[in-house]
């Protein structure tokens, strides 16, 4: 029996399993892909099944091929996802951003994985900056389940303004398997015919101000969809936990994360509840466009602000300027003044130490922070899973900090 089709309301499903079941339930028509781990699940997942449930599911030859391929399906008017690994995504750059700017009628939804830490080698490389480069709504889950809504939650963003959506995971969670719960599998019978209109200045780019409309056209797309997505529930979440009343004159430590980083800090709220019981925490699913409103919101309360993200200080960067911006008194603390590393990926034990580093400068202002950051020689460590999610097919003793079969 298919993972994908166990009978049941809830199934144990990896982050990239449960990305092809919210596909399958949402009614995908077209699967492309090139195969590399951590994302090869989600194709070979639901290679067993297309024809069951009248899909076309394909390796292709290269990720190129696989995202121009999906992309035909969805200026057809078809829903498509491709998948990939991240150095798929330097593969297919020329065709992304072409795409990008003429956006579809149907729904597109990118699928890429990052391998933090690279356990299955190449490079490491952070893939949010192809969202910004080409003006395209990103989301990025937390946990498995979140990678299943947030798959639905692309489909219909992506057929309601036009837009292609990325949906970028990581290794951590590419990989978790966690037992949740799935929705029924409604694929329509009345499958809606194919159907591309002509359209020079949209398509193609032929013209100079079709190209400067195309631009504009992708910049307002992305604009619906940062609409779309701050209305969507449990997106981007300020747990009402973590609300507590304070004086006003209390120096106030905040922390916001994005990714899997978030996970390890639900755990850590288990394992030591003290430690967070006063320190609001805003996660974000929405990287692109960042959600400014709410943002700023969260920080004008604030001192002091921890930024979690794994690879590149993109958002703490992007706060660091609304800070400035918005000339609100807030002091960021991450990657960008040494605290966190740069290189590898999290655990919760770093990030423990790192909202303590954090706290110690509300004891003693002069307090130097001391750099966490350690680039070089840094031990790939998955010992500190959640325990809502199970490595699949890895595990790690805690004592040696290895990884055995």
């Amino acid at each position: 029996m298919n993972v994908l089709t166990a009978p049941g309301k809830r199934l144990f499903l990896t982050g990239d399993e449960a990305v092809a079941r919210a596909a399958l339930e949402i009614g995908v028509h077209v699967v492309t892909g090139y195969p590399g781990n951590p994302s090869t699940k989600t194709i070979t997942a639901l290679l067993p099944i297309s024809r069951e449930y009248r899909m076309t599911v394909e390796w292709s030859v290269n990720e190129k091929v696989a995202l121009e391929v999906a992309t035909g399906a969805a200026w057809a008017g078809k829903r498509s996802l491709v998948t990939m690994k991240m150095s798929g995504i330097n593969a297919m750059a020329d065709s992304l951003l072409s795409i990008a700017h003429s956006g579809v009628t149907g729904a597109l939804v990118i699928y890429a994985v990052d391998d933090v830490g690279t356990y299955y080698g190449m490079v490491e490389q952070d893939s949010r900056h192809y969202a910004l480069l080409a003006s395209l709504p990103m989301l990025m889950p937390a946990s498995p389940e979140e990678a299943y809504t947030m798959t639905r939650l692309a489909f219909t963003v992506s057929e309601q303004t036009g837009a292609p959506i990325f949906l970028l995971s990581t290794t951590a969670v590419a990989n978790a398997i966690t037992a949740m719960k799935v929705g029924k599998i409604e694929r329509d019978p009345q499958e809606r015919p194919a159907s591309f209109q002509r359209n020079l200045a949209k398509f193609t780019k032929a013209v100079p101000q079709w190209c400067r409309d195309q631009h504009a056209e992708a910049i307002t797309r992305l604009e619906q969809a940062g609409e779309l997505f701050r209305k969507a529930e449990g997106v981007n979440l300020l747990p009402a936990a973590t609300h507590h009343e304070q004086p006003t004159e209390a120096k106030r430590l905040g922390i916001v994360v994005a990714g899997v980083s978030y996970t390890y800090l639900q755990e850590l709220r288990q394992n030591s509840p003290g430690l967070l019981a006063n320190i609001p925490i805003l996660k974000l699913g929405v990287i692109h466009p960042l959600p400014k409103q709410e943002l700023h919101d969260f920080l004008a309360q604030l001192d002091t602000v921890l930024m979690l993200e794994e690879l590149e200080p993109i958002l703490e960067t992007q706060i660091l300027a609304l800070v400035a911006e918005a000339d609100l008194h807030v002091q960021v603390l991450g990657k960008r003044n040494g605290l966190l590393p740069r290189v590898g990926d999290y655990s919760i034990e770093l990030i423990e130490m790192a909202i303590r580093s954090a706290e110690a400068r509300f004891i003693a202002p002069d307090y130097i922070v001391p750099t966490l950051a350690s680039n070089k020689g840094r031990q790939n460590r998955h010992n500190e899973w959640s325990t809502a999610c199970v490595p699949y097919n890895v595990h790690w003793s805690s004592a040696l900090g290895v990884r055995t079969a």
